[in-house]
């Protein structure tokens, strides 16, 4: 951590600061710069376990998570939610720096932000970092796409996603949680 801030949930925790965060929620912290974003998308007051690296160890430390003043923002606008059901993934426009960042030929799209241990879209097998390309053959260039694509599905139903992970295109069937 570059500064951890008295009062802070990670001050609370215990993480100090020169500590390495390399795990979060069960997500693999692939640079400094993808934690923010990866905290954001989760609900303040969320109970999430973060592994650190500190003092030349691997310590896992329980953290509650706080609010910041945008983070609202952020969870009522990226969440993919349709009448109280979750898929167990946050999802964020895909913008050129995101793409460049992480050599994806597309600027455009969907991306998936964080997935949830045990949920419908882990079950899956998607992963934080894929883009959805489509959804039932439909394409997903935005999140108005997105949220009209899982807004159709009903419980019990079993939907296709293309993905594109990496430089590969893969297709995965997610199953909706029956009610």
């Amino acid at each position: 951590m570059g500064d951890v801030h008295p009062g802070s949930p990670s001050d609370k925790a215990g993480i100090k600061r020169g500590d390495v965060i390399i795990e979060f929620n069960g997500e693999e912290v692939p640079s400094s710069d993808q934690l923010p974003k990866m905290v954001a998308f989760l609900r303040p007051g969320t109970d999430v376990v973060v592994k650190i690296m500190s003092d030349g160890k691997e310590e896992s430390i329980n953290v509650t998570l706080g609010e910041l003043p945008n983070q609202k923002v952020l969870s009522q606008k990226m969440e993919p939610k349709r009448s109280g059901e979750d898929l167990g993934m946050l999802v964020e426009e895909l913008t050129p720096e995101i793409a460049r960042r992480f050599g994806y030929p597309v600027d455009t799209g969907v991306v998936v932000a964080q997935v949830a241990q045990g949920s419908p879209a882990q079950v899956a097998g998607i992963k934080a970092g894929d883009i959805i390309l489509e959804i039932n053959r439909q394409d997903v260039p935005d999140l108005s796409a997105y949220g009209g694509a899982i807004a159709s599905f009903k419980p019990g139903d079993t939907a296709l996603f293309l993905l594109q992970r990496g430089r590969s295109n893969l297709f995965v069937a997610l199953k909706v949680p029956a009610e």
